[in-house]
């Protein structure tokens, strides 16, 4: 048995519960992605956003942070013309400005890695909720991250933005306990 929000989700839904969600991430490369995900999420369904993935990770060059930090308004203009691309220019420029905040402190030898994992030293945040109904939108953590988000310079990172990041990242455990997934 799966989280009930995968089982009413098309194939790429379970395919994200089974392989990504809840998994511990460490790769900047691949927080940077979901980060940028995130910032796509918003007021969009998720399931919409894991159909354009492919697209978003052209356009952005697989999520690559010098590469979309160094990105253009011309190639902004170029992306929004993209069949099937989210063509949401504020959430184009937030994706790219974030890659230039993470490149500075890439530059300051801080990764993006630290700053998500830094709040719990590490350790996976395991909730163990019985039902999907206890899972919060947001929590004490979640504010913090995002707040200090804010203080480097990050864009589309609210608490509820940041707790839903939490769980994808694997830092938040909310798998349900009946789970197999976990």
């Amino acid at each position: 048995m799966r989280c009930s929000w995968a089982e009413n989700g098309k194939q790429s839904m379970i395919d994200f519960h089974d392989h990504e969600w809840g998994k511990p991430q460490h790769d900047d490369q691949r927080l940077f992605e979901l980060l940028s995900l995130m910032t796509f999420q918003a007021g969009l369904q998720w399931q919409l956003i894991l159909n354009r993935r492919h697209v978003l990770k052209r356009v952005f060059n697989d999520f690559d942070v010098p590469s979309v930090a160094a990105m253009t308004e011309r190639e902004i203009e170029e992306m929004v013309q993209v069949e099937q691309m989210i063509a949401n220019r504020r959430k184009i420029r937030a994706v790219i400005h974030n890659a230039r905040v993470l490149d500075q402190l890439h530059e300051k030898e801080i990764l993006l890695d630290q700053i998500v994992w830094g709040l719990t030293k590490n350790q996976v945040v395991d909730h163990r909720w019985q039902c999907a109904e206890q899972i919060p939108s947001q929590n004490l953590l979640s504010v913090q991250l995002a707040r200090q988000m804010k203080n480097y310079g990050f864009t589309f990172v609210g608490p509820k933005n940041m707790y839903a990041y939490l769980e994808t990242v694997g830092v938040i455990n909310d798998h349900l306990i009946s789970c197999e997934w976990r």
